[in-house]
Formats: C-alpha cells, structure tokens, sequence
C-alpha cells in the first residue's frame, strides 16, 4: 500500500516537473512580447 502510493507520488512529480518545463519554454519564448506589452502598460498608466 505504502510503495504503490510513492510510486504514484513520483509519477506525479514527474509529470508536474515535465508540465513546468514546458510552461518555462513557451514562457521563454513569448517573454520579449510579455515584456513589450508591460511597458507599453508601465508607460501609459
């Protein structure tokens, strides 16, 4: 019962460090557009 849980534990880990890895790439890719938009925000307010 307690190695099955661990097991599952690890799997989740795992896919949530491959989700996040994903989200820091495309993050990495659009950051020059997040940046332009938020200082085009920063100097309009």
């Amino acid at each position: 019962m307690g190695k099955e849980t661990v097991k599952r534990n690890w799997a989740y880990v795992i896919k949530s460090a491959l989700l996040l890895m994903m989200s820091i790439v495309s993050i990495a890719r659009s950051t020059e557009d997040i940046a332009v938009e938020v200082i085009f925000i920063a100097e309009s307010e």
